[in-house]
């Protein structure tokens, strides 16, 4: 999830005006032009925009397996396939171990 305040605000006139300084920023992190005060666009190099692009990729991805483990783990419990207990736990861990 991403939070104005990690953008680099920068107005539309700025795009005429500090090209460059805008730019620089795009290189480094996502840039926000706003328009009267309002987000508007987002802008950012190539690199930056891949950068982001991965590391959602990856948080979906992330969010995707703890749902399945979730769903798996509600399912055994449902179907009986749980310890309770340190012993049973130590037990268990030893009939497996062999």
């Amino acid at each position: 999830m991403y939070e104005i305040d990690t953008y680099l605000q920068f107005p539309t006139s700025d795009l005429v005006k500090n090209q460059t300084a805008v730019k620089n920023a795009a290189r480094e992190k996502m840039v926000l032009i706003t328009e009267h005060g309002t987000p508007t666009f987002v802008f950012a190099s190539n690199e930056v925009f891949q950068n982001e692009v991965d590391a959602a990729v990856a948080e979906a991805l992330e969010a995707i397996e703890m749902r399945q483990i979730l769903l798996r783990g509600r399912a055994n419990r449902e179907q009986g396939n749980y310890i309770t207990g340190i012993d049973a736990a130590r037990k268990e861990a030893k009939k497996r171990r062999k």
